[in-house]
């Protein structure tokens, strides 16, 4: 099971092997107190995700990806990054049942997920009320294994248009909306923003983007952004 507690260990140990400190899994101090599952949790994971390979002696070394992610940690103590590229991988890699919920948002995604695998989230600065061009940027290309390229194409678009919206309410009423498509694509609207700067009565808003020419350009409404409207 993905846990916070075994990313942890999980990195321990690549870093242990970027340092030279240790070439066996068994034979590292810091992780010789684990229980035997937690200990073949690691394993599996470094064999499915491709971040160590067995050299001589049947002692483990790490792969080009898992040096990757050990010097994020080592060099730049940047525990996030880390956490964020070991959780890439075990998504392409495991392709868990969760994972198939990001097209639809954050809190879609989470939904699914254990509390141990949310705080996994929350430890790579990606869990809830987390919202920077970094952390869209991570939750889009996820998604975007899950879609094919023409969905992404749109969801590119479309998100070049929620950025415009986002900016545009910040200017008219001196507040950031709430970026709601972010977490949801169920929800009916994108943006949650209120009526004027003077007035908290909420102002839903769907957003439509496009790149064609303004004459050709047309939009699809579903019918749960229908009846929300």
């Amino acid at each position: 099971m993905l846990t916070h507690g075994n990313i942890s260990r999980l990195l321990i140990f690549l870093s242990g092997l970027y340092r030279g400190s240790t070439a066996s899994l068994y034979e590292t101090q810091i992780l010789a107190r684990i229980t035997s599952g937690e200990r073949e949790w690691i394993e599996r994971k470094c064999e499915h995700c491709r971040f160590t390979r067995l050299g001589n002696n049947a002692e483990y070394e790490l792969s080009e990806r898992g040096r990757i992610i050990a010097k994020e940690y080592v060099c730049n103590g940047d525990v996030q990054l880390a956490f964020r590229s070991i959780l890439r991988t075990y998504i392409e890699e495991v392709r868990p049942i969760w994972a198939y919920k990001f097209p639809a948002g954050r809190e879609e995604a989470f939904s699914a997920m254990s509390a141990d695998e949310i705080k996994c989230f929350e430890e790579a600065g990606l869990g809830r009320g987390a919202i920077g061009d970094d952390v869209i940027r991570w939750w889009d290309q996820i998604a975007a294994l899950f879609r094919n390229p023409y969905e992404n194409e749109l969801l590119k678009i479309g998100r070049e248009g929620e950025r415009f919206t986002i900016q545009y309410e910040l200017n008219r009423i001196g507040a950031s909306p709430k970026w709601v498509s972010i977490e949801s694509n169920y929800a009916g609207y994108d943006v949650l923003s209120k009526e004027s700067s003077v007035s908290n009565d909420r102002r839903l808003i769907e957003v439509k983007a496009t790149h064609k020419n303004i004459r050709d350009a047309e939009f699809f409404i579903s019918r749960n952004e229908w009846e929300t409207a």
